[in-house]
């Protein structure tokens, strides 16, 4: 592999590693690149909502970052200090198509923020939020009209796998520390927390959690860090929220990391083991037990300084540059996010060759399966079902694909839609987000990026 770094090698390999977010961090920005020349229409209907995914604030070529890894692709709200925030000019022409809507039909009533927000994986959290805050108090002081209060009436956010920490962080802050600091017993942390948004309606049902005990408030850690004040809710649910539509139907939105092997290796590894002691795949354990490594991969790497350690040692590992005393103990590390590589690969039913997402779902169908089947389960009637979802995490947007699934021989397609990514734009490889809109009736619609040159 001499000559290819990790950002390279998953260009090619989305799902290959644990460490990389499977595909979170994609290739380097190729030469005569696309530049975006804004939004091919959408129609005029004023959505619902709108979702985005993987915006990954602190990465380096996400999209918000304080060192441009592509600088001309990137601009500053205010130049006047070097070290101020700098963002996609993507994000800003999404942004200013918000603004336009907002114009013309009032507020977006929802923003849906699906994972991955922050990058606390590949950052130290501190610069992360700093940069996070700044910029998002920078947008709603110097750009009037264009902060996140100003073009939505309300948030939600879904943690995904490199913010999971913040997941954690608000459990702690209101199950645990704030109790404390109000001479309160601690709760048991829900570890998970479900959410139910009516299409026809727009009306939302507070987060729940399996005790019903102490909320998060609508204006929470995540206000600032967005540069909302309290005028502007901000709901969070995790892992996923459902979506009601007519006929007893719903969407699933969720970051997506559970849909891959690397996010459930504990369950995985220990799925026998826990049958044998009564302890169910609940959406609940999956999310508990899986979080040891998830944390691992997605926090504390990532905060052991010097930052981004075990980033080169991977970068190194790919260009073979490890020095030969390290090379058996870096191959050991590598080699234990892969033991689960022969078993995870199942047979695809159906084929893409444009894009990797859909494709990586029938490959792994079994924990799609029953990861919907479960969240029905739990969080659905009897007679209601699950028709479509809208998810991240692979940074490769798609539309209008189809995943099957089974049930008494009966099949039952959900229509699949992903969000795309900000990190690392390139429509030639479709490494690019796309805003995807939620009509009051459930339908969903692309906010499609045209390019210069197309």
């Amino acid at each position: 592999m001499a000559g290819i770094t990790r950002r390279d090698l998953l260009k090619y390999a989305a799902y290959g590693s644990v460490f990389a977010g499977s595909g979170l961090i994609t290739t380097r920005v190729a030469a005569g690149e696309k530049t975006s020349a804004g939004f091919a229409d959408a129609g005029e209907k004023k959505p619902l909502a709108i979702c985005i995914s993987d915006f990954h604030i602190g990465e380096r070529y996400g999209g918000i970052t304080d060192d441009p890894g592509h600088a001309d692709r990137y601009q500053q709200l205010d130049d006047s200090d070097s070290n101020n925030p700098f963002v996609r000019k993507e994000f800003m022409d999404f942004l200013l198509r918000c603004k336009t809507m907002k114009d013309k039909q009032g507020k977006t009533k929802y923003l849906i923020v699906l994972g991955d927000m922050w990058d606390l994986a590949m950052n130290n959290q501190e610069n992360s939020f700093s940069l996070s805050s700044v910029f998002f108090r920078q947008l709603k002081d110097l750009n009037k009209g264009l902060g996140i209060g100003d073009l939505f009436e309300n948030v939600i956010y879904v943690p995904g796998n490199h913010d999971h920490h913040f997941w954690k962080m608000l459990q702690e802050r209101y199950w645990v520390t704030q109790r404390l600091e109000q001479g309160r017993t601690p709760l048991e942390m829900p570890r998970i927390a479900g959410l139910t948004l009516d299409s026809s309606t727009g009306a939302i049902q507070r987060a729940e959690t399996p005790t019903g005990e102490n909320r998060i408030p609508l204006h929470n850690l995540a206000s600032p860090l967005l540069g909302v004040d309290s005028d502007t809710p901000v709901y969070v649910a995790y892992p996923h929220i459902f979506l009601k539509k007519p006929n007893s139907e719903y969407t699933l939105l969720t970051h997506g990391h559970f849909f891959e092997p690397d996010w459930n290796m504990v369950t995985m590894m220990f799925g026998d083991l826990m049958g044998k002691n009564d302890i169910p795949l609940t959406i609940r354990n999956i999310e508990m037990f899986n979080a040891i490594t998830t944390e691992m991969h997605s926090h504390a790497l990532g905060q052991t300084p010097p930052y981004e350690f075990w980033e080169k040692i991977y970068d190194l590992q790919y260009t073979d540059k490890v020095r030969p005393e390290w090379q058996k103990g870096v191959q050991k590390i590598l080699d234990a996010h892969f033991y689960l590589k022969d078993d995870i690969v199942g047979q695809s039913q159906t084929q893409s060759a444009k894009y990797h997402d859909i494709q990586a779902l029938q490959n792994q169908r079994g924990l799609v399966k029953h990861y919907l089947a479960q969240a029905e389960k739990e969080g659905l009637d009897s007679g209601e079902r699950v028709t479509s979802l809208i998810y991240g995490h692979t940074h490769i947007p798609s539309f209008g694909e189809t995943f099957v699934r089974y049930q008494n021989q009966k099949k039952m397609p959900i229509d699949i839609h992903n969000t795309g990514g900000w990190v690392n734009i390139n429509p030639d490889t479709f490494h690019m987000p796309q805003p995807t809109l939620i009509d009051k009736n459930g339908a969903v619609r692309q906010l499609r990026f045209r390019y210069a040159d197309s």
